[in-house]
């Protein structure tokens, strides 16, 4: 483990403590590159990213958008209601 994903359930319950929405934007996105991957070769994740993991392309801020409004949906956040 790393250590941001040692400190993601620290996150959710800090959320939860203070009544805030939890999105787990990175695992919603790491599942969709992992399926990306798996679908269409790990040579396609690769156009996400501009020049490391870390920082994304034009096409994947795309991904995390939809990957926003996935989560916001699934928290059933007063927000989603003004997203398509």
């Amino acid at each position: 483990q790393n250590y941001i994903s040692e400190r993601w359930p620290v996150y959710k319950a800090a959320a939860e403590a203070t009544g805030a929405y939890y999105v787990d934007l990175n695992q919603i996105t790491a599942d969709k590159l992992q399926e990306i991957g798996y679908e269409k070769g790990l040579r396609l994740v690769g156009e996400y990213f501009k020049r490391d993991h870390t920082h994304t392309s034009l096409k994947g801020a795309k991904l995390n958008a939809e990957s926003i409004t996935e989560g916001l949906k699934a928290v059933d956040c007063p927000l989603a209601d003004y997203l398509k």
